[in-house]
């Protein structure tokens, strides 16, 4: 009776093992992937909270279903493509220089020089 137990219990280490391959090869699989749509969202975040010292948590809270580590690499991604060291018009990617959100958003900053209201953000990220 004793072998049959451990044959079983082998069985289920194997199953185990089997699944947690898998369940590693489905997570590798669901990597995610920048549209457009995301991308613009992103970038509506960074320019309204502002680049200095900008954190992926911070952006975490209006994006809250793509990961810390996501956010984290892309965000040093951009900003090694994005001159944001003021926030004028020039600071602008190409094409966002003509979209209302991103001149009402350089606008706020020249004359409050503070970032937006969270509310604010939240309002132009949903009306994607």
């Amino acid at each position: 009776m004793k072998s049959s137990l451990n044959g079983q219990n082998s069985t289920q280490d194997n199953t185990k093992s089997e699944n947690s391959v898998s369940d590693n090869y489905k997570f590798q699989q669901k990597a995610f992937k920048w549209s457009i749509s995301s991308h613009r969202k992103f970038c509506i975040i960074c320019f309204s909270l502002g680049w200095d010292g900008l954190t992926p948590k911070q952006i975490q809270k209006f994006l809250p279903d793509i990961s810390r580590f996501t956010l984290s690499k892309h965000l040093n991604d951009t900003r090694k493509t994005i001159q944001y060291e003021s926030l004028d018009f020039d600071s602008l990617p190409q094409q966002y220089q003509q979209d209302q959100v991103f001149i009402d958003i350089i606008t706020y900053w020249q004359i409050n020089k503070s970032r937006l209201p969270d509310c604010s953000i939240r309002k132009m990220i949903n009306s994607e």
